[in-house]
């Protein structure tokens, strides 16, 4: 299995805690099943899925700065990319 790949998010890399984003990759797979979405050491709760994008709640709890997305896909992680929580 080929590791998933963030590549963007949607509408931006920054936003609040509590708002919702999307994230463009590759990978994902067609349901969520058993995959994650972490912001730091933070599990995001997903909202919807595809194999290419899927939206995500960024978590209530982050404090500002920047945090590293993973997606982690039948136990194999994607790249981690930044995200700046406003």
């Amino acid at each position: 299995m080929a590791a998933p790949t963030i590549k963007s998010f949607s509408p931006s890399s920054s936003g609040k805690a509590g708002s919702e984003v999307n994230i463009i990759g590759t990978g994902f797979g067609n349901t969520q099943g058993s995959s994650t979405v972490t912001f730091g050491s933070t599990t995001a709760t997903v909202i919807k899925w595809s194999s290419d994008e899927f939206g995500v709640t960024v978590p209530s709890s982050l404090a500002a700065g920047a945090t590293t997305v993973v997606v982690t896909v039948g136990g194999v992680a994607s790249n981690g990319a930044t995200f700046t929580v406003s």
